[in-house]
This record gives structure tokens, sequence and C-alpha cells, in this order.
């Protein structure tokens, strides 16, 4: 019996590491389906909101490396204020009660003085050296919208359709399957060699078109047809997600840590495996309102 070829023991733990991370990820995403069509909306806002909290006290540890006194509590309070604010804005009507919103964005208006106090106050009151009070402030305004903006539009998505939800969901989990594979069998040229040493454009490409392929097929299912600007939209939105993915990959590189956290095998935190859907998610709807399309049904 031949000893092992130097590299292939490493080879096979990266095979099963990897198929790890695709089972992970496709457990993940048949959970949140079913939430999202067994739950009333109440039940989806409360699910969600707690999905929030957790990649909010994530995105607190990774911020840490830069502003130590970063406040988990109020940084999540203000992420919370941002996704409802965003919902209540897209849908015209608070996202609980259904009440009425007064005109000439108010909302808006108080989201942004809560951000730009509830920054300063953070600065100010958590004894933050004086050299560090903006990597601070930066750090809870663009944390609480890197959070909040998706929560608020997922949450528009699924009060739509369920199957918007499910369209979003398939555009990012497809296509990191794809460039996951992809990438590791043909992958030659980097992508962003400083940010993410293992992404190529093979497998940015083959993300990309993984995405178009899957929102093509649940179109087709939905209404029977496949509308030139649907594609359109899941390009973008396939792009957005690896952008989201590329994102938080620096947001670790420059903290120095591997994983956001280690709440799911192989694939480390809950914002290491949602990270594509932060920027997809409201690059979607976005694109759905611009072009006027009717969600699916």
């Amino acid at each position: 019996m031949g000893l092992p070829l130097r590299g292939q023991s490493s080879k096979e733990e990266r095979g099963e590491r990897a198929m790890t991370r695709v089972w992970t990820g496709l457990g993940m995403a048949a959970a949140f389906i079913a939430i999202v069509f067994l739950l009333p909306i109440e039940g989806f806002t409360i699910g969600l909101a707690a999905v929030a909290l957790v990649l909010s006290w994530e995105y607190v540890r990774l911020a840490r490396h830069w502003a130590p006194r970063l406040h988990l509590g109020l940084t999540a309070l203000l992420t919370l204020g941002v996704g409802w604010v965003v919902a209540a804005e897209l849908s015209g009507q608070q996202p609980l009660t259904g009440g009425g919103l007064p005109e000439g964005g108010l909302l808006t208006l108080a989201l942004l003085c809560s951000l730009s106090l509830g920054a300063g106050l953070q600065a100010l009151f958590s004894r933050t050296p004086v050299a560090d009070s903006l990597p601070v402030i930066g750090a809870v305004v663009f944390g609480a919208l890197y959070v909040g903006v998706p929560f608020g539009t997922l949450l528009e998505l699924r009060r739509h359709s369920p199957w918007m939800v499910v369209l979003a969901l398939a555009i990012v989990a497809l296509g990191d399957i794809a460039g996951l594979y992809v990438g590791r069998a043909i992958g030659r040229r980097k992508l962003a060699a400083v940010v993410s040493p293992k992404k190529t454009w093979e497998g940015a490409i083959a993300n990309f078109g993984a995405g178009l392929l899957a929102t093509a097929a649940i179109a087709w299912w939905r209404v029977g047809e496949v509308e030139p600007a649907l594609l359109l939209v899941g390009g973008l939105a396939s792009v957005a997600g690896q952008l989201g993915d590329l994102v938080e990959s620096m947001l670790k590189r420059g903290a120095g840590v591997k994983d956001s956290g280690a709440m799911l095998p192989g694939h480390g935190g809950l914002l290491d495996r949602l990270d594509s859907l932060l920027f997809a998610a409201p690059v979607l709807w976005l694109c759905y309102l611009l072009l006027e399309l009717e969600p699916l049904p």
C-alpha cells in the first residue's frame, strides 16, 4: 500500500468542506423557504428581526477591530429601526399595524436624524478616544444600513409574494454553488486577490449564469414566460450578491478573522452565509420598482 501523495489529504479535506458548505446552504435555504411559506407576515417579521439581530452581533464583532468600543445594543436597535422604516416607506403603510404614514418623508427624516444622533452619542458617551470617534460613527451608520436595509426589503418582498423571497434566495444560493465548483474546477484568473484570493472570474461568470438560470426557471414556473426585463433584474441581483460577498470578505480580512462566527458548519457565521443576500435583495426590489414589473404570483 503506497503512501498518500502530498496534498492528497488536503484536497480531500477541501472537497469535504465544500460539500459541507453546500449541504448547509441547501438546508438553510429549505428552512428559510419553509418559514417564508408557512408563517404569516407577523411571524415572518419576528423571525427576520431575530436574524437581523444575529447579523448585527456578528457585524459588531468584526467592526470592533476598528471601533473597539462599538456598542452592540445601540447598533442593533438602529438596525431594526432602519429595517422598519424601509419596509414602511416601501409599502406606504406601517408593517404590523397597517396604519397610514405621514406624508413628506417624515419617517425618512426621523431615520436620518436617529442615525446621526445615535452614532454621535455612541462615540461621545462610550468614552471613545477622540482619534477613534470617526471610525465608531462610521461603523454604527454603516452597520445599521448594511443589515437594516435588507431586513426591510425582504419584509416588503414577502408582503408582495413569498416567491419574491424565493427568487432572491435562489439567485444567490445557486449562484454561490455554481461559482464555488466552477471556480475550483477551472478557475485561473483572480477576481479580487487581495480581498478574497480564492475568487476567480470563471467562478464569478458561473455565479452570474446560475443566477440568470434561477431567475428564468422560477419565472417560467410561476407565470409561464420569461420577460427580458426580469432577466436583467436577475443579472443585476447576481452581480450585487457577488459584491456583497466581496464586501464581507473585505471586512473579515481587515479584521484578521476567517469567519464572522461559528454557527454554521462549513460556513462560519450567519453573516458568512447571508452576505450576498444583503446586497442582492435590495437591488432586486429596486429594479422591480424602477422597471415597474409585477411581482411573481
